[in-house]
């Protein structure tokens, strides 16, 4: 080891077995060795503290130092005694290996986890343009399985990213929206919901998609449906009429097995997803009623499942293209429109119905809200667990 350094990374265990038996390490303890440094005149430091994982079985903490003046070993030996230091030979990428973002194999740390006396941080989190290289590799793998995707690019992709390497993002996203249009083999399921304003024809799509975990978009221009779709899993038309499409068009967006783009504002937009939900206060043997029946049945073969919705249930329909009708194929309590307690009393009877059972500590919990009134129900800040049966 050099007789004196310049820099130094040094990696403090919390518990350290010595000659002269077990040494263990607080927060305070290690707060208490780097600042000792600040002895040393014009000596930059950063620590972080990471918890045990799979690599290593213990707390431990990484410091990385800046000394004006070279400082001999055995001095730093002695304020870290069971440290193992050695010399950073990049301060920069030491720094960032603080929160492992030059590693994302890692568990990755925020930057406010980073306790140092140094004022502006802005020059070690910039990476080089061979780690920007490794992670725009990666973001292209989570485009190119559909993981990013417009909708969700701004919250999976860093803006100094984004904004270097826009063109390459782009092209990638249009290539993989491109390619989904070209399967020939897409699914694309199609359901028709249909009732009153105020029934809960949305809020059951929206509770659908998140307890299914699918994004969703919903519509909300009556004159340009497609405006705001941006590659999420379900496309909810909301409250849709016959006249915002014309037939040609909805027929080019329910299609599973052409590259479905339609008009839009700017420029012509696909459907990437998997499910379509339309919403309209008109049954949908209403619509286009200027179109000859037998050119309607392409839409009704597209929309194979119809719900039609009331205050007190919900009635589900399939077409049967044999009779060339909807065929009622049961009904449902209409969740959305119940009181609160009874649309909790619906989920806990469907877990009871599934086997599964509540900690203890919760089922007291449970119980305990299920005493309470319809009036005191409606003043309780509930989970979306309780309150969304779709996510039980």
């Amino acid at each position: 080891m050099a007789k004196s350094m310049r820099t130094a990374f040094i990696r403090i265990h919390s518990e350290n077995n010595t000659q002269k038996g077990m040494v263990t390490y607080t927060d305070s303890d290690i707060e208490s060795m780097i600042k000792t440094t600040d002895a040393w005149s014009g000596t930059t430091w950063w620590y972080i503290k990471h918890e045990a994982d799979e690599e290593v079985s213990q707390n431990h903490w990484h410091a990385v130092f800046k000394f004006k003046n070279p400082v001999p070993f055995e001095n730093i030996k002695n304020v870290f005694p069971y440290g193992d230091i050695e010399n950073a030979k990049s301060v920069k990428n030491c720094v960032q290996y603080l929160v492992h973002s030059n590693d994302e194999s890692k568990v990755q740390y925020s930057w406010e986890n980073i306790k140092t006396n140094c004022k502006d941080m802005t020059p070690y989190k910039i990476k080089s343009d061979s780690q920007n290289e490794v992670t725009i590799q990666k973001i292209m793998e989570q485009i190119d399985k559909g993981e990013i995707r417009e909708y969700n690019q701004f919250i999976a992709i860093p803006i100094e990213l984004w904004s270097k390497y826009k063109t390459r993002i782009e092209n990638a996203l249009t290539y993989y929206r491109e390619r989904v249009c070209m399967q020939k083999d897409r699914e694309i399921s199609v359901v028709f919901m249909s009732g009153a304003t105020g029934v809960g024809k949305t809020t059951f799509a929206k509770q659908y998609c998140e307890g299914a975990k699918k994004s969703c978009c919903i519509s909300s221009s009556s004159n340009d449906p497609m405006q705001d779709y941006k590659g999420e899993d379900v496309l909810i038309l909301d409250d849709m009429r016959d006249d915002s499409y014309s037939f040609t068009d909805l027929l080019k967006i329910l299609d599973n097995h052409t590259k479905s783009t339609v008009k839009s504002r700017y420029h012509n937009k696909a459907f990437i997803g998997d499910m379509i939900v339309i919403t309209s206060y008109r049954p949908i043997t209403d619509w286009y009623f200027n179109v000859e029946k037998e050119a309607k049945e392409q839409l009704y073969r597209r929309v194979k499942t119809w719900y039609k919705f009331d205050t007190e249930k919900i009635n589900i329909f399939a077409y049967n293209e044999e009779k060339h009708k909807y065929i009622k194929q049961g009904s449902t309590k209409n969740i959305i429109t119940m009181k609160r307690k009874e649309q909790a009393q619906i989920a806990l009877d469907m877990v009871k119905a599934m086997g599964l059972e509540f900690e203890p500590e919760t089922q007291t919990k449970i119980d305990e809200l299920m005493k309470k009134t319809d009036e005191e129900w409606e003043q309780i800040e509930l989970t979306n667990d309780v309150e969304n049966p779709f996510k039980i």
